[in-house]
């Protein structure tokens, strides 16, 4: 399959809908990217075209103009099922892959399409199906899932465990363990799902992790999180030190992985955050307690303490935080 590159500049609607019936595959490519951002009165010509991109010839291109569908049913269209029904069909694995991302904005039975694919012959759409049912949540779908475990792929077993322990099911955790081991990104994944699952067999794994100095400062933080829901104490003394780290690298992986997996015991420290000077930094603080308000009233009382000393906007950004939260001060309160 041929990869297009991304254009400079999109073009415009007019312009989209007439390169939507090039003889250039290219051409008709960067069509279903502009007709998919149309929101306005010629939306409607957009997704009609969009609708007959995705019976085209070139794979690429009914891959991406159902990719446009879905972003269409995102920002709100009403998109018929038809060219999602028939890319679910497809005989190339990419756009059957985008034709499962699509079904879960636009099909009501998006969760058996998921879980007719499961048996795809090929690793990309069978792990793309186990994805897409444990964003979904259909705990009934966590038999056929489970059977991934055993597949010959190890994309498909990790995405098979991951979705498992986003469905509440422990069968995937030992797989989880083992992924905690491979690369950074996987192993951020693997913590994070192992916490939210609080795994109290991972926790010597986790524990490793997170003590490990020479791992990345996302890896540690994730792990150190994940530690702290499954009842270990010393990741929250993690969390402590790289909360309170001269390097401001360590700072923003420990505040992205309490943002993703909240726990309670550490809001304070992320409280005096919010006297730094990069507003970048006070913000990414400010979504952390807004998170960790969920497990701690003591994140709310944070903000709170803070707020007449932070920047106007990042003050107004605050106040929404507890206006989201209904807890706290009186917001009329803490303007005045």
């Amino acid at each position: 399959m041929t990869t297009y590159l991304l254009p400079m500049d999109i073009p415009r609607i007019g312009a989209a809908l007439r390169d939507a019936g090039s003889s250039d595959a290219e051409v008709r490519w960067v069509a279903c990217l502009a007709l998919a951002r149309e929101d306005g009165e010629r939306r409607p010509e957009a997704i009609l075209a969009l609708e007959r991109l995705a019976g085209d010839s070139v794979e690429e291109v009914r891959a991406q103009a159902i990719e446009g569908l879905a972003e269409q049913s995102r920002s709100g269209a009403d998109i018929r099922e038809g060219a999602i029904r028939a890319g679910l069909d497809d005989p190339s694995d990419a756009v059957r892959c985008a034709a499962l991302e699509a079904a879960a904005q636009i099909l009501d039975d998006a969760s058996e399409a998921a879980a007719d694919a499961l048996g795809d012959p090929a690793p990309s759409v069978r792990e793309a199906a186990a994805g897409s049912i444990g964003a979904l949540g259909d705990p009934g779908r966590a038999d056929p899932l489970a059977s991934l475990l055993e597949d010959g792929d190890p994309a498909v077993r990790e995405r098979a465990a991951l979705s498992l322990a986003a469905l509440g099911d422990d069968r995937g955790n030992r797989a989880l363990v083992k992924m905690l081991g491979g690369p950074e990104s996987a192993s951020v994944e693997a913590a994070m799902a192992l916490g939210r699952s609080r795994a109290g067999e991972a926790a010597t794994a986790l524990r490793a992790l997170a003590l490990g100095r020479l791992r990345p400062a996302r890896v540690r933080a994730a792990a150190a999180a994940a530690l702290a829901k499954c009842g270990g104490p010393e990741g929250l003394e993690v969390l402590r030190g790289l909360l309170s780290s001269p390097l401001s690298g360590r700072r923003a992986a420990a505040l992205m992985a309490l943002s993703s997996q909240p726990v309670s015991g550490v809001a304070d420290a992320v409280g005096r955050l919010l006297e730094r000077r990069d507003p970048q930094e006070v913000s990414s603080a400010i979504r952390a307690l807004a998170a960790l308000a969920e497990e701690d009233a003591a994140a709310a009382a944070e903000i709170e303490t803070r707020l007449s000393r932070l920047d106007p906007d990042l003050a107004a950004e605050a106040r929404e935080v507890i206006e989201s939260q209904g807890t706290g001060a009186d917001p009329e309160e803490a303007r005045a």
